[in-house]
């Protein structure tokens, strides 16, 4: 059986130039106006005593029950990419990009807003989608691949338990906006 410090080089293994896969987005919520409040189940969900699929159910939750979204963790196991056509600078870091340079996406984050890796950078800007309709001439970037994630959140029900899941879909009220 491996160390748990073996485990965790093993799974923590080098991406696409140097990105260290998974990578965990710890408290990000991906989506626009998202939050973590109290949300309503709209269906029976499973939420689990770890954040793995096979974990025990530390409680089921029936459509209609309420919980308190306490947190969560967005994990990328494959980054998507964004491919540079112009120079330009990027995100809250002011990162410069040339022409053929190419940005690792990590995870949606709302209003056209990616989280990307770029040389040993994390930041985030917003970036023109795969089916934005315009032609390569006219931009400054496109997003040629979209990465694999999943949305684990932890919830607190309303005898104090609390567990995970990555059923994002089975809640309503997630969206302050609404």
């Amino acid at each position: 059986m491996l160390s748990p410090l073996l485990l965790a080089l093993f799974l923590a293994s080098p991406g696409p130039a140097g990105l260290r896969l998974p990578f965990y987005d710890w408290g990000a919520c991906p989506f626009e106006c998202c939050t973590y409040r109290q949300w309503t189940a709209n269906a029976p969900t499973a939420v689990l005593n770890a954040r793995r699929g096979n974990a025990p159910a530390a409680f089921q939750l029936k459509a209609g029950d309420t919980v308190e979204g306490l947190t969560g963790v967005v994990v990328t196991t494959r980054a998507g990419t964004a491919k540079v056509f112009r120079a330009t600078t990027l995100g809250e870091r002011q990162i410069k990009v040339s022409p053929g340079d190419q940005l690792l996406l990590l995870h949606y984050q709302g209003e056209g807003y990616w989280k990307f890796w770029f040389r040993g950078h994390i930041s985030s800007d917003q970036l023109a989608d795969i089916n934005d309709q315009a032609p390569d001439s006219e931009l400054d970037l496109r997003i040629v691949t979209h990465p694999l994630t999943v949305w684990w959140v932890k919830v607190r029900n309303s005898r104090g338990k609390e567990g995970w899941t990555e059923q994002t879909d089975h809640f309503d009220h997630m969206d302050a906006c609404e």
